[in-house]
């Protein structure tokens, strides 16, 4: 029995990751819904949404099975490879988030300087214009 409680504690601890990781995920999407990104989150979700299957179906055992399943496939076995994958695209969706806010910077730095040149311009002609009267 202590191997089925040790599994709930551990599909509770991984709910909670999962309902940590969506706002981000949801977030990401929101502030650069690119291709890719959509993607990826659309692959979080279905990962998510696998965890959560997997979860209900080891729920609606019988108790018998439970005990049975927690001892001859522990967590490790049953949930880890799909929550390592969950984590996997969180991270992918926080990569290509970050390298987004990167391009964008860069793109508000190029046109920073580009208005900082158009205004030594137009400093110029108006002293040429005042200097002319």
């Amino acid at each position: 029995m202590l191997n089925h409680e040790e599994l709930l504690i551990e599909i509770s601890k991984a709910i909670s990751r999962i309902a940590d990781v969506l706002p981000r995920a949801e977030l990401h999407l929101v502030l650069y819904p690119t291709k890719r990104m959509k993607e990826t989150v659309a692959l979080l979700y279905a990962k998510i949404i696998k965890f959560v299957q997997s979860a209900i179906s080891y729920y609606k055992r019988s108790r018998l099975s439970k005990s049975i399943t927690a001892i001859l496939k522990p967590f490790a076995l049953s949930f880890k490879e799909i929550l390592e994958e969950i984590a996997e695209c969180s991270k992918r969706a926080e990569e290509l988030a970050n390298s987004a806010s990167k391009a964008e910077l860069r793109d508000l730095r190029i046109e920073a300087q580009n208005l900082r040149s158009e205004v030594r311009e137009l400093r110029f002609q108006v002293r040429e214009m005042a200097a002319g009267k």
